[in-house]
């Protein structure tokens, strides 16, 4: 199931209509419809404003979308790497911890070129650490903007306004780990 749907379904179940969901999220009905039928893709932000509204944490949405493995497992194979979908437009993200790992998250993140985390500034609980594999990814940590090329590492409070962006003409391959999961 996608996240539009996921959000859809939980709206219904807890009986909220479009215009209550967004007076609670300070997003717009028609906004919220768009995401549910998947015509857009939400920043983080938005995202969590949205399933805040709903009282829904963001990671437990993205685990109950996951195909379920049929024994937990300490070892993920590249084969079984449980992928985040519609995260970003031109974002793949795969989680390289299992399922059942509840207290931090790790994640390869490859981005075309031009794609980013979107406009808005993220801000969650918790701590960040990110490593660019290769490429680059212009980063923006409370309004001061980094240029992080190959082999370059940040570590943040999650806490902090950050955001980031693939500038370059080339795709950015990068591990980030955050605790607690952030989706």
């Amino acid at each position: 199931m996608d996240i539009g749907n996921q959000l859809k379904q939980n709206r219904e179940q807890k009986g909220l209509s479009l215009r209550e969901v967004g007076e609670i999220s300070g997003l717009s009905a028609s906004f919220i419809g768009q995401v549910e039928r998947n015509e857009t893709s939400p920043s983080m932000r938005s995202l969590k404003s949205i399933t805040d509204a709903l009282g829904v944490k963001l990671a437990d949405l993205l685990i109950s979308m996951e195909p379920q493995q049929e024994t937990p497992s300490h070892v993920v194979s590249i084969n079984k790497r449980r992928k985040v979908e519609n995260l970003f437009p031109g974002v793949e993200m795969y989680y390289l911890t299992p399922k059942d790992k509840k207290d931090f998250m790790v994640a390869i993140l490859y981005a075309k070129p031009g794609s980013s985390s979107g406009d808005d500034d993220s801000i969650h609980e918790g701590e960040e650490f990110g490593y660019i594999i290769s490429g680059m990814l212009r980063f923006w940590e409370d309004g001061k903007e980094y240029m992080l090329r190959e082999g370059d590492s940040i570590s943040l409070s999650s806490s902090v306004p950050h955001r980031w962006e693939n500038g370059s003409a080339a795709p950015c391959i990068s591990l980030w780990m955050t605790t607690p999961p952030a989706f």
